[in-house]
């Protein structure tokens, strides 16, 4: 028997071991799936993809299922096995023990006892198959793990490492590197350049062009292909790992903010930091004033990943997390991209200050950014174009001009114990996973602040956890096993002393054969309540999972009262008709109470009425919103970080509902419109670019699942994306994973650009779409955006004015309220207050009550003309405010408008009635040049004499021919 035990058992361990291993490689997808599903969360809502997703996790879950069963099926010939060979030695033994007792050699208490034996032999043996299983189970998982763990880092420490770091001096030697590791695919082409200690080095150049790659090398985040990087003298693969990421310092472009308080993440940069240094750096970094905002300031909670932040906000918290490593060599790759313009110069001020003398590499789209670096590195298709300064570099370079060119138009403005301590286990285990997916994600930030000792120290305290909370469910649970084993035996034992004691005394008729069989008899009953015993711990740990499940599924999910459904419809005689196929046209179908349907056309008409909302009850984030975007409008939002700009967007496409006010889209309150027809009607591309494990044609066909592959190609072509798409080894076939790794930032932005153009929609939302681009490339983008825009509603979130500056009106927000409204020329001369504070602004309210200032003539309005623009009329056309702005060194129109506007503004009562009510002069100038501004003031006070006369002229004569008595006094603000 035992050779038949073996053969079988060798036979199921061969066919199930690599069924197991493809089950576990499918649950690798799985997980792959649901992670996706979740960081791009916003992406599937917003292009309504949730039934794609869900046919995706079905089929998924379908491979498992078939292969897991499968594999079970196999396992499951093991418990047959044992049980046929079990039955098979009690047979034999019967047989013989018979025919032995018959002859006399063996007796029939012998017999029992071997029966007994073979019994045991057979529980032992059904246990054993319950542990086969895992075993073969427990195999496969360690070779997975194994596998991992086997892993051999690329980068390793020299034999005899250096450990010191003379200086911050860099030398690129004829660097080439290729992600592949092959001479063929380099990303990186014959880099040779040398830095000295302290310089400052801006870089620049298109998508894809190598940037950070450059700089990557630098911390040896990867090892140079040919060629050698050298920092301090000495090539980087010399020194000591530890120390040489100790002296280099990264703000990486992918911002990553870990699970902790702020004082936490901060502390990354330096674990010895006081509470005094964590509040230098921040003021530095422009973040000590939002983090006063929250609650908790420094010890607010930052969920994984930073999500409850602005893309702005967690990049200068990076900025600040890096600066309190006070290294050698700072790294900056496009740090500052979601930060305004103020906001970006008043940065690199600070780090001025904070760290001298060290050499500073800043990789940047915007030519404000870089300008005033000692020298400039220009980059294109993976080589250094040219280096040199600002100024040289816009006489010699066309690349560099072309950029700079760019953004001169407008760029540069910018129940038992049991069961508890298995539900503990299970909320361990998540702690484990959760934290093993968030270091890998954040690995370069890890890598870069040499947290891999720290790092190592928190997962075995976690472990720890989970380990005390395995040991504690699992000793309660397999308690009672032995228990019911025990008794079991007792039981067994009483029966045959108690049956044995019957029948030597003859108490009843019991032979010792009936008490043979019936010792047999309960050996066979109590083998179920054993076996269910085994089941016990697997049932306890298979409900503490599936509580954890089932609280997940329990949760709220979108509540959708909407009964308005987006439908394609045709014209007919001047009436909309409804049509299955898609028309270009777009309508609202809305059924009323008596059964009827009416249909209203789709335009884009989108309207905020005094919205207000916050993410938390008590803490509104937007005050008090109005806005409208006609159909066919262009409505641009600007404005330092964390002013409520992606909120707006975010509400429209209902991410979050509103606690105040009401939004309507097309006269229709969007409550009432339903969510996945909302969403329809919306494209979007997102300020944290998402894409999908899959080919670059499957993320672009993501926006519209049925379009052709022609589609994809004009779609990516309209993004600029084709270039570096037929750069690929692929092309289009080219397989990328959910983080776009291989893909820059730049890149990953263009596919989410022709993700959203290929989906067509009536309304686009563009949050912050370019910010990872740089202006050349965009030019080109926004050129086809323009044209895909052409009659649609488009809402513009962006920090750079190039984006913007053609847009129908450009909202100005600041914490949370729209301040400013107006076209981009209009908002020149209203908002002539810019970062270097040498702007005058008069802002001027005229209560004229019953009387009203109206401007007939037209030799005034020509006279007025250069100020026109800052008038505000009522419907009936007269002005009742206006706001004046000017410079004193923009020659004659600047403050000659403001001194005369002022100047002229002599008659304060009409009638008794006060026509100055609520003016209020205000004069923002720079303190140390307040003796010129003095001086330009009176000069041109006189100078705008024959201004002052036009002003005047309307409204005396206006005044006089009513016949009203007026009393003229002097004002000068």
């Amino acid at each position: 028997v035992v050779p038949f035990l073996i053969i079988g058992l060798t036979l199921v361990i061969y066919f199930a071991h690599p069924n197991f291993n493809k089950v576990f490689r499918i649950y690798d997808k799985l997980n792959n799936v649901v992670q996706e599903n979740l960081q791009g969360i916003r992406v599937v809502k917003s292009y309504v993809r949730e039934d794609h997703e869900d046919e995706k996790f079905k089929s998924v879950s379908k491979d498992i299922y078939k292969t897991f069963s499968k594999a079970q099926s196999i396992v499951a010939f093991n418990n047959p096995i044992l049980q046929f060979s079990v039955y098979v030695c009690m047979l034999l033994v019967s047989w013989l023990g018979a025919k032995f007792v018959v002859g006399g050699t063996l007796t029939t208490g012998e017999l029992v006892s071997m029966f007994t034996y073979t019994m045991q032999i057979l529980m032992s043996l059904n246990m054993m198959s319950m542990v086969f299983v895992m075993v073969i189970i427990a195999r496969t998982s360690a070779e997975r793990i194994t596998e991992v763990l086997s892993e051999e880092s690329d980068l390793k420490n020299n034999e005899a490492p250096l450990y010191e770091i003379s200086d911050g001096s860099v030398r690129f030697k004829n660097v080439c590197f290729s992600y592949a590791g092959e001479l063929e695919k380099l990303a990186l082409i014959d880099a040779d350049m040398e830095i000295k200690s302290g310089e400052v080095i801006g870089i620049i150049g298109g998508t894809g062009s190598s940037k950070s790659t450059l700089v990557q090398l630098i911390p040896r985040l990867y090892d140079v292909t040919k060629g050698s990087v050298e920092v301090g003298g000495q090539d980087v693969r010399k020194y000591d790992l530890k120390s040489l990421r100790d002296q280099v310092s990264m703000v990486l472009q992918n911002n990553v903010l870990f699970t902790g308080t702020i004082k936490e993440n901060l502390r990354w940069g330096n674990e010895d930091a006081t509470d005094e240094d964590l509040t230098r750096v921040c003021k530095i970094a422009q973040a000590d004033s939002f983090i006063q905002e929250f609650p908790d300031k420094y010890d607010t909670l930052i969920s994984q990943g930073g999500n409850n932040v602005s893309g702005g906000q967690k990049q200068r918290l990076c900025i600040a997390r890096a600066l309190l490593k006070k290294p050698k060599i700072l790294i900056l790759d496009d740090s500052t991209s979601a930060v305004d313009t103020k906001t970006d110069r008043l940065i690199r001020e600070g780090m001025k200050e904070e760290i001298p003398g060290t050499t500073t590499f800043i990789i940047g789209q915007r030519i404000s950014s870089i300008e005033d670096s000692d020298r400039i590195i220009v980059m294109d298709n993976g080589m250094i174009n040219a280096i040199g300064t600002h100024e040289s570099l816009l006489k010699t370079n066309h690349i560099y001009q072309e950029v700079y060119e760019s953004q001169q138009k407008g760029f540069g403005e910018d129940d038992d114990r049991s069961s508890r301590y298995f539900g503990k286990q299970q909320q361990d285990l998540g702690k484990v996973n959760g934290f093993i997916e968030e270091m890998m994600y954040g690995q370069k930030v890890v890598k870069i602040f040499n947290h891999e000792p720290q790092t190592i120290h928190q997962f075995k305290g976690l472990n720890e956890e989970l380990r005390q909370s395995a040991t504690q469910a699992n000793k309660y649970a397999n308690s009672l096993m032995p228990i019911m084993m025990n008794l079991l035996n007792i039981q067994y034992v009483l029966l045959a002393v108690i049956g044995g004691i019957f029948s030597v005394y003859g108490v009843s008729a019991l032979t010792i054969g009936m008490i043979a069989s019936f010792l047999q008899l309960s050996r066979s009953l109590n083998m179920p309540i054993s076996q269910v015993s085994q089941q016990i711990n697997f049932v306890i740990m298979a409900l503490a999972g599936a509580e954890r499940i089932f609280n997940l599924i329990d949760e709220k999910s979108e509540s959708d009262d909407g009964l308005v459904t987006l439908v394609n419809v045709s014209r007919q005689e001047n009436q909309l008709i409804e049509n299955d196929e898609r028309t270009g046209i777009w309508a609202w179908k809305y059924p009323h109470e008596d059964g009827t349907v009416s249909y209203t056309e789709l335009t884009g008409d989108v309207r905020f009425d005094d919205v207000s909302f916050g993410y938390e009850e008590n803490n509104r984030v937007l005050k008090d919103i109005n806005l409208y975007a006609e159909p066919g409008q262009k409505v641009a939002f600007v404005g330092a970080t964390g002013a409520g700009k992606t909120t707006i967007t975010n509400l429209i496409n209902r991410f979050y509902d509103i606690q105040e006010g009401k939004i309507r889209y097309d006269g229709i309150n969007i409550e009432k419109i339903k969510k996945h027809s909302l969403r329809r009607s919306l494209g979007i591309v997102l300020q944290d670019t998402h894409l999908f494990t899959g080919t670059i044609r499957e993320n672009i066909r993501y926006g519209n699942l049925y379009a052709s592959d022609e589609a994809v190609i004009q779609a990516a072509k309209l993004a600029n994306a084709e270039e570096f798409i037929n750069h690929l080894p692929d092309k289009y076939d080219t397989v990328i994973t959910g983080d776009g790794d291989g893909l820059s930032q730049g890149q990953r932005q263009l596919l989410a650009i022709a993700r959203a153009a290929i989906a067509d929609p009536p309304v686009m939302i563009l949050d912050e779409a370019t910010s990872s681009i740089d202006t050349r490339t965009e030019k080109y983008v926004q050129a086809g955006m323009d044209q895909l825009m052409k009659g649609r509603t488009v809402f513009v979130i962006a920090h750079r004015l190039s984006t913007i500056q053609n847009s129908d009106v450009i909202m100005v927000m600041d914490h949370g309220r729209i301040i400013e409204r107006g076209t981009h020329d209009e908002l020149l001369l209203e908002k002539a207050t810019t970062a270097q504070n040498k702007f005058y602004k008069y802002n001027s309210l005229l209560s004229l009550g019953m009387a009203s200032l109206s401007l007939e003539e037209g030799g005034a309005e020509r006279g007025l003309s250069m100020i026109k623009s800052s008038f505000k009329r009522n419907d009936a056309g007269h002005i009742v405010s206006f706001e004046v702005t000017g410079h004193a060194e923009s020659g004659p129109y600047g403050s000659d408008v403001v001194c005369a506007a002022v100047s002229a503004l002599t008659i304060s009562t009409v009638n008794g009635i006060d026509a100055l009510a609520g003016f209020e002069p205000i004069v923002e100038t720079n303190e140390d040049e307040s003796g010129y501004y003095s001086g330009a003031f009176i000069k041109n006070l006189i100078m705008a004499l024959p201004l002052q006369l036009l002003l005047i002229g309307p409204f005396c004569r206006m005044v006089l021919a009513k016949s009203r008595q007026i009393r003229t006094e002097s004002f000068i603000g």
